[in-house]
């Protein structure tokens, strides 16, 4: 788990979308080499970002994030991200912080 509270996270996000690439790259910030098992052979990153530019020259950011749910969320009525559990702890790097 990275901790944070409301203070340490940015003020001036006007979109839902702002707010999603400040997690996203913030989590892949904090998660760079941590892996889960996909099958018995594989493994694939907790958290990943890259831009990716289409066809017609527009920028994205794609983000990936795998985040472990308490099995309380299969019978439980609570919004699925306060069933969410932490991966590590690791603090939140320089930068991402008001």
């Amino acid at each position: 788990m990275t901790a944070l509270t409301n203070a340490e996270i940015p003020v001036g996000f006007t979109t839902l979308d702002q707010l999603i690439a400040y997690c996203g790259v913030a989590y892949a910030s904090v998660q760079p080499k941590l892996t889960y098992m996909v099958s018995e052979t594989a493994r694939e990153k907790v958290a990943d970002r890259a831009i990716v530019r289409t066809y017609d020259g527009r920028d994205f950011l794609v983000i990936r994030a795998a985040i472990p749910l308490n099995s309380d969320y299969l019978t439980g009525s609570n919004p699925i991200w306060t069933y969410a559990e932490e991966n590590a702890v690791v603090p939140l790097p320089a930068g991402f912080t008001a």
